[in-house]
């Protein structure tokens, strides 16, 4: 039986214009280089939108609406560890500058989010997204 603890990590799926935000991780990081939808670790007493509000304002800079409803869910284990990834849909209406979590964001088209060199994590979340064929707000 597998005793690893289970750790809860909450994505934002930003959507704007056709194009899905991502950012890459330090290099200082663990998967440094890696791309991965913004977001964080779930905090004890803290819902999943609470998290995530608390991560975009921490990482982004920006405040953020978020969806009641679950996205995706997957988990994953890897590096002696076990993640259950959920990714919520998120709306910003805020100009992003710069992110502390990463050295680079981009704005890419949902259909070329697998070009990009993902976190293991959310590969299957990027995968649903593109057969989803979201589109997001519109500015």
């Amino acid at each position: 039986m597998n005793n690893l603890k289970k750790t809860i990590v909450v994505a934002a799926i930003i959507i704007l214009n056709n194009k899905v935000l991502i950012g890459r991780r330090n290099a200082n990081q663990a998967l440094g280089g890696y791309w991965e939808f913004p977001g964080g670790k779930l905090e004890n007493n803290e819902s999943l939108a609470q998290c995530l509000r608390r991560e975009i304002r921490e990482e982004l800079g920006v405040n953020a609406i978020i969806s009641d409803d679950i996205f995706a869910e997957y988990s994953y284990e890897y590096g002696g560890k076990k993640i259950q990834r959920v990714a919520m849909l998120a709306n910003i209406y805020e100009k992003l500058s710069a992110s502390t979590a990463h050295d680079l964001l981009a704005w890419v088209n949902c259909d070329d989010l697998l070009t990009h060199k993902l976190v293991p994590s959310d590969i299957s979340i990027a995968k649903k997204l593109i057969n989803t064929k979201l589109t997001g707000r519109t500015d």
